[in-house]
C-alpha cells in the first residue's frame, strides 16, 4: 500500500494495524483498522477500475453499520470522480484526498462528513482543473505546430474534449508564455493563431496583406535556401503559385531591399556595411 509517509504517521498514532481482517455482514480486508474508541475504519482507492470505488463504499457502509465505525475511505485524485464524493456523504462516509493531511485529521477526529467531503471535492476539481488545462495547451500546441487556426476552428478541433471558454483561456495563457501569436488574418479579418516558427501551408481565405507577408517568406526563404539565383518560373513551380504572382511579389522584395536580380535570376541581396 502506497499511502503517503503523512497519513501513514497520522494513523500509526491510532495504535491501529495494516491490512487488517474484519468480520462485518462478510469478512472484509481493511487497509487500516484501529479499535478505538470510536472504531476506525480506513480503505485506500489508489487505481481507477470499473466499480471499484463502489466495492470499497459497500465495504466500509457495512463496517460502519455492524461496528459503528468512523468510516473513511483515502483515495488518490486519479481514482476517484467528483460527483463520487457526493456518494460518499449520502453513506456517511468520509472521503479525503492523499496526502491532505489536515482534511484527514478533521475525519480521524469525527468532524462533520459533508465539510470533510466538499473540502475534498474542490481540491479534487481544482488538481482536474489544472490537469485539463495542460491537456488542453499540450494539444494546441501539437495542433498549432503543424496548421495555422482561427480561435473558432481551433474549438471545432478541440470540442470533443473542451469547451470552448477552457480554449480560449488557455490559448490566453499559451500567448503570455510567449509559445503562440496572431500570424495573420483571414480575409473575413479572423486572427490566424500559430506557433513563432512554424511553417505553414498557404490558405484560400488568406487576407490580401497576410497573403502578400506570407508569400514574400515562402519567396525569399526558398531562394536563400537554394543559396542560387532563381527565375520566376522555378520559384512559381516549387511554390505551386501563379507566375504573376510570383513576379509581383519578387518586385516587392526588391523594393524592400530583400532580393535582387542577377542575371536571369534572383537571389538574396546582401548588404554592405
Amino acid at each position: 500500500m502506497a499511502l503517503s509517509p503523512e497519513f501513514r504517521r497520522v494513523m500509526q498514532r491510532l495504535g491501529g494495524e495494516w491490512e487488517y481482517q474484519i468480520t462485518g455482514s462478510r469478512a472484509w480486508i481493511l487497509s487500516f483498522f484501529s479499535q478505538g474508541p470510536p472504531p476506525i475504519a480506513v480503505v485506500y482507492l489508489h487505481k481507477k477500475r470499473e466499480r471499484l470505488f463502489f466495492e470499497e463504499l459497500v465495504k466500509l457502509s457495512d463496517i460502519r453499520r455492524v461496528w459503528d465505525a468512523r468510516a473513511v475511505l483515502v483515495a488518490t485524485p486519479r481514482a476517484i470522480k467528483p460527483d463520487e464524493i457526493q456518494l460518499a456523504t449520502n453513506s456517511g462516509i468520509y472521503a479525503v484526498l492523499d496526502g491532505d493531511v489536515a482534511n484527514l485529521q478533521v475525519a480521524l477526529g469525527g468532524g462533520e462528513i459533508s465539510e470533510v467531503n466538499r473540502t475534498t471535492q474542490v481540491r479534487l476539481l481544482g488538481k482536474k482543473s489544472r490537469s485539463a488545462s495542460q491537456e488542453c495547451r499540450s494539444l494546441m500546441l501539437d495542433l498549432l505546430s503543424k496548421k495555422w487556426m482561427t480561435m473558432r476552428e481551433l474549438e471545432e478541433q478541440l470540442q470533443w474534449r473542451f469547451d470552448g471558454r477552457t480554449v480560449r483561456a488557455q490559448v490566453r495563457r499559451l500567448q503570455r508564455m510567449g509559445k503562440l501569436c496572431v500570424r495573420g488574418r483571414t480575409n473575413l479579418g479572423e486572427g490566424l493563431i500559430g506557433t513563432h516558427n512554424g511553417r505553414y501551408q498557404a490558405r484560400p481565405d488568406l487576407s490580401v496583406p497576410t497573403m502578400g507577408f506570407f508569400l514574400s517568406q515562402e519567396i525569399a526563404q526558398l531562394i536563400e535556401r537554394e543559396a542560387r539565383p532563381m527565375n520566376y518560373r522555378e520559384i512559381s513551380e516549387k511554390l505551386g503559385i501563379k507566375a504573376h504572382v510570383t513576379t509581383a511579389v519578387l518586385r516587392g522584395l526588391a523594393g524592400d531591399q530583400v532580393v535582387e536580380k542577377s542575371g536571369a535570376g534572383w537571389k538574396i541581396k546582401i548588404l554592405k556595411k
